[in-house]
């Protein structure tokens, strides 16, 4: 055979335009076919009151002819490209691969395809059983299930395609005569590729050896996979689906040149986003997964010291992506969670924590809506039809249960049992002075022009200075407080003085005065200026701790949001009240609304300090504040643990 020259990059943009255009052709064909035969079983159903799933017989027959007609075209556009690459004659052989491949998997395909279908509709019926549905109901239901979907014909056009072409590629290649042939791995290097797939880019074979790839596994490590090509059933769904790596023949002698490119237009669309994977060679750390470098990063911290439940939910979900910049902490809705790079400590895990559950609750829909499992059963049970269809928050289902907390807290203040501290009664020693900020100053030396707290020096002096600012709260008490700022195991002054002063800045006045906290009678005079004042001290007394300081938030904080976001800041505090009215879904309960960014802010709260060290005491707090939103997103947890581990994490 004639020696040729190949460029890496301009064979893989050429098998992957082919591969692009004649699954389109597919997903075209099988959109049509789902949308005939779900019409199909829903005037089965009306008609018999029951499914006989005579429909599935034209069903299997039309894919069996989808198929065998789309593998014989995908295969002979195989060879028509290699022999073009080679120039060489068209192989007249060729029909002997094709009927083979139609042969050997054909039969299969359809079958697995029909039964799917078949337990999808299964699923269906028994649910509009149980639920008392009537006939027209349950039809309705057959012809809108998962099983006649849009994306499961785009998935498996997909698929077949690939591995159909896959397969044409190496068969062909054994007929062209190399002198000493070899294979190589050939990889997209985007975001959605495959850890484990960059790391087999460029491995080269002899044409008749096996590919050895390690693919993850549940509960940790990897196992090999033996593939004769990229797309070889053998390596399984995790090495097959939606993959878009190809294998390049050539003889030795050739001379190949050129890296693989990224490819130039998207594959894997919004509505079926979540079979991306890995992006890094996986790693295995217990509690989460092997993803990109960014998240595990975060993950490994923020998760630390969070009970073990909880360490278990990103394994539950695909890779999120990840930027670090100037700007703010945010979730982009989509896929994306932006961290800003000044946030430190433990501020970064709490806000880190706090935008994966809006990660966390926005697939939770995507995923129960396509699975239909518990969540799922409880969108389409709950919820309105109208509803079902805007829901973009799983978090949502509990409109109900937070409404009915918000009637508690509005009650509990009505009636008095939730006391403001400047309702409760003045305290012996400071808190009883009428010229607050004098007698402070000369108690502490605090001195206004130079902004210190010379006399803060000791953990004593500390407790003392706790002692006469805060007062037994109605929720909390002032053991409490010492037990957040955690004073027993911190030593340094100037790290239990920035401890402190984070507390007492993360608390906001307003906060503080909700939750009887702070002796307002006492701060009357001297407001917020006097932590404004201890903040001062510590930058400039300890500039080292300058940046955990201005940057340093407390649990507190993220339980001010947690009842603000439930009852759109009639209690606690966070976003704005239009935040809680912005364009999105909602429910009505009764003459109330909830939101979608009321319930997904509070369950990103929720998650945050259940996560935190001090999860026990927080959770007692939002027990004793929304006993009924922290149930309803107890079980939520609950449910989402029972999902399967996401196929591409190592765990």
């Amino acid at each position: 055979m004639a020696k040729i020259r190949i460029n890496r990059r301009k064979d893989y943009k050429q098998q992957l335009k082919l591969y692009l255009n004649l699954s389109k052709s597919l997903n075209a064909k099988l959109k049509k076919l789902f949308r005939k035969t779900a019409r199909s079983a829903e005037q089965e159903y009306l008609k018999y009151e029951d499914m006989y799933y005579f429909f599935l017989e034209d069903f299997s027959n039309d894919i069996y002819k989808i198929l065998s007609s789309h593998y014989r075209s995908v295969i002979t556009a195989t060879n028509q490209r290699i022999r073009k690459q080679r120039e060489e004659k068209a192989e007249g052989n060729i029909d002997k691969i094709v009927d083979k491949y139609i042969d050997e998997n054909t039969a299969s395909k359809v079958s697995q395809i029909s039964e799917t279908t078949r337990q999808n509709i299964k699923r269906s019926i028994k649910k509009g059983i149980a639920e008392g549905e009537s006939i027209p109901v349950i039809a309705k239901e057959i012809r809108q299930n998962n099983g006649f979907k849009p994306y499961r014909a785009t998935m498996i056009a997909r698929t077949e395609t690939h591995m159909a072409m896959s397969y044409g590629n190496n068969e062909i290649s054994k007929t062209l005569g190399f002198r000493d042939g070899v294979k190589e791995w050939n990889s997209a290097f985007d975001d959605r590729t495959r850890g484990w797939h960059k790391a087999m880019n460029g491995t080269v074979v002899k044409q008749d050896e096996k590919f050895k790839v390690f693919t993850p596994i549940a509960g940790g490590g990897t196992t090999e996979k033996i593939m004769d090509y990229t797309g070889d059933s053998k390596g399984g769904a995790l090495n097959i689906i939606n993959c878009r790596c190809f294998t390049l023949y050539y003889d030795s002698e050739d001379e190949v040149i050129g890296d693989i490119p990224k490819p130039d237009s998207p594959i894997v669309p919004e509505a079926v986003a979540t079979v991306a994977v890995s992006t890094t060679v996986p790693q295995t750390f217990v509690g989460f997964g092997g993803t990109t470098k960014t998240e595990l990063e975060f993950h490994k911290e923020a998760w630390n010291d969070s009970p073990e439940k909880y360490k278990q939910i990103p394994a539950k979900f695909p890779p999120v992506n990840v930027t670090v910049t100037n700007s703010g902490c945010y979730y982009d809705n989509v896929n994306l969670i932006n961290m800003k790079k000044t946030r430190t400590g433990y501020s970064k895990h709490a806000v880190w924590v706090h935008e994966y559950g809006h990660f966390v609750d926005r697939k939770t829909v995507r995923k129960s809506l396509r699975d239909d499992n518990k969540i799922g059963k409880k969108i389409n049970t709950i919820l309105k039809a109208d509803e079902r269809n805007t829901i973009d928050y799983g978090s949502l289902i509990y409109a109900e249960e937070i409404v009915k907390d918000v009637k508690r807290v509005s009650q509990n203040i009505k009636d008095g049992t939730y006391k403001y501290a400047h309702e409760l009664p003045p305290k012996n020693g400071l808190g009883a002075l009428r010229n607050f900020e004098e007698e402070y100053k000369l108690k502490y030396g605090y001195d206004e022009a130079t902004n210190t707290f010379t006399k803060l020096q000791t953990k004593k002096d500390v407790e003392i200075f706790l002692d006469d600012i805060f007062q037994d709260g109605v929720f909390f008490k002032k053991d409490e407080i010492k037990q957040l700022l955690n004073f027993d195991k911190i030593s340094d002054r100037a790290d239990r003085a920035i401890r402190m002063t984070s507390f007492l800045n993360a608390v906001n006045y307003r906060f503080a005065n909700q939750i009887g906290l702070i002796d307002t009678h006492a701060v009357h005079h001297g407001g917020n200026g006097i932590f404004y004042s201890l903040k001062t001290f510590v930058i400039t007394r300890d500039k080292a701790k300058k940046e955990v300081t201005v940057n340093a938030r407390t649990d507190i904080d993220h339980l001010a949001d947690y009842m603000g976001a439930i009852t759109t800041n009639a209690f606690g505090y966070g976003h704005s009240n239009s935040y809680y009215r912005r364009e999105g879904a909602r429910v009505r309960v009764g003459n109330r609304v909830v939101t979608s960014d009321n319930s997904t802010e509070a369950f990103a709260e929720y998650l945050s300090l259940s996560a935190s060290p001090q999860s026990e005491l927080f959770r007692k707090k939002m027990e004793e504040l929304a006993p009924n939103t922290k149930k309803s997103f107890d079980e939520y947890i609950d449910d989402i643990l029972e999902f399967e581990d996401f196929e591409n994490r190592v765990i």
